[in-house]
């Protein structure tokens, strides 16, 4: 499996993404501007430490919405380079205004499990 540094990774997160979309609800961007991926797995964020269950996010790539949960080496998740996929997270309490951690980490065919994370205030 190749290495790539969470500099690098870091590229993915669309800075100014993280945002509420409702007292239970919220979302942020992932961009892929590195290389074509395929999830293998249901990816597996945490908010400032917390992580979040699979059940509660939604994928949305263009018209497609897709439950985490659905995830798999059998039904894997292609996510070319150029596209954007919207994370939704529910039933979480929401996101309060301030400075949070978000960590990401997912498991791919091509690159094993990758992980990152990022600062960003709402």
């Amino acid at each position: 499996m190749a290495f790539i540094p969470k500099t690098l990774l870091r590229r993915l997160y669309v800075k100014g993404s993280l945002k509420r979309i409702s007292e239970e609800e919220f979302e942020f961007k992932l961009r892929n501007l590195l290389a074509t991926g395929t999830i293998v797995s249901p990816l597996k964020p945490s908010l400032d430490g917390l992580t979040i269950d699979s059940s509660n996010i939604e994928l949305v790539l263009g018209d497609t919405r897709i439950n985490a949960n659905e995830i798999s080496p059998e039904n894997p998740l292609k996510f070319k380079l150029g596209t954007t996929v919207t994370i939704r997270v529910k039933k979480t309490g929401g996101l309060k205004e301030g400075r949070h951690n978000l960590a990401i980490v997912a498991k791919t065919r091509e690159y094993g499990t990758i992980k990152f994370d990022i600062e960003e205030i709402v």
